[in-house]
């Protein structure tokens, strides 16, 4: 269970690839409670993993739907989502290919691996992007607190932001 629990609440992470893996893990474990519960054992923990489980899938949905590339998302979605091999990943991006009978374990798992890379650089990008922005909003909180205390008038106040926001 090597799955921090601390982390699925923190809605402020980064979607990182060592953030999916972890979870891939926390997934496959949850499988085996299934597994568990069906036989009457661990129903409680079974429960608890299953919130922690879709709370942190729709986190990454929302976090995948940020992407611009729909073949990224789509293959996200198959990796973290679902679940799926890379096998059945390839197979179900490149399957209408005419060569992908002879090329499916060289040129095409290939060319998945590349888009996986990709789109977790694409991931990572719109994590920063949000990562900036609430930077920017702590800075505006500080100064609205800040406000009240000083002696500057509301066009001053507003520059300031502004100013902030520019940056």
């Amino acid at each position: 269970m090597g799955y921090k629990r601390k982390e699925l609440y923190n809605m402020k992470i980064l979607i990182t690839k060592d953030f999916l893996i972890s979870y891939l893990s926390a997934l496959n474990y949850f499988k085996y409670l299934c597994c568990c519960a069906k036989h009457g054992r661990s129903q409680k923990e079974y429960r608890q993993y299953k919130e922690l489980i879709l709370k942190n899938q729709n986190f990454i949905k929302q976090s995948i739907a940020k992407i611009k590339k729909e073949h990224y998302r789509k293959l996200l979605l198959m990796r973290y989502i679902y679940g799926f091999k890379w096998s059945k990943i390839t197979e179900i991006l490149f399957r209408n290919e005419p060569d992908f009978e002879f090329q499916k374990d060289y040129k095409y798992r290939d060319k998945a691996f590349y888009w996986h890379r990709q789109a977790l650089k694409a991931l990572k990008n719109t994590n920063k992007e949000e990562q900036s922005a609430i930077k920017i909003l702590k800075q505006i909180r500080r100064l609205c607190k800040a406000f009240t205390g000083m002696n500057k008038t509301e066009k001053e106040f507003v520059a300031d932001i502004l100013a902030l926001v520019d940056n």
